[in-house]
């Protein structure tokens, strides 16, 4: 019998990770507001009244994690929004709430990447970050 082989997890400069993990942060929008946001795929939403209402805007952020900690990379992994939408999604996801240190099972911080896909809503959201 073989053995499944995996790829190792790499950042976009090609630096091995430790792992890609993949959390979701679900800001959802008030049920009681018109224009309620319903893409169950975004892990954050980031409400703004300039986007129309139910829109299917969606950019993929990755983040690389150093082995510090520290923030080291936003990347657009894939986006059908705007450049501007996509820069503040890069901001949004990189804030210290959101962008915490991956550790290991002994507490010690390592490298790695974290995968958010992000929405807009035009709704006020609940639990949202504010800046």
């Amino acid at each position: 019998m073989k053995r499944a082989r995996f790829r190792p997890a790499k950042d976009r400069n090609g630096a091995p990770a430790f792992f890609v993990r993949r959390e979701r942060i679900n800001f959802v929008a008030d049920e009681t507001l018109a224009g309620e946001y319903k893409n169950e795929d975004a892990d954050i939403v980031i409400s703004l009244p300039d986007v129309p209402q139910n829109n299917s805007y969606m950019t993929e952020v990755l983040l690389t994690m150093a082995d510090d900690g520290t923030l080291s990379d936003c990347a657009i992994r894939q986006s059908n929004a705007a450049p501007a939408l996509d820069k503040l999604a890069c901001e949004v996801a990189s804030s210290p709430q959101i962008a915490a240190p991956i550790r290991d099972g002994n507490g010690n911080t390592v490298p790695g990447i974290r995968n958010y896909y992000v929405g807009y809503s035009n709704a006020p959201t609940v639990g949202a970050i504010s800046r």
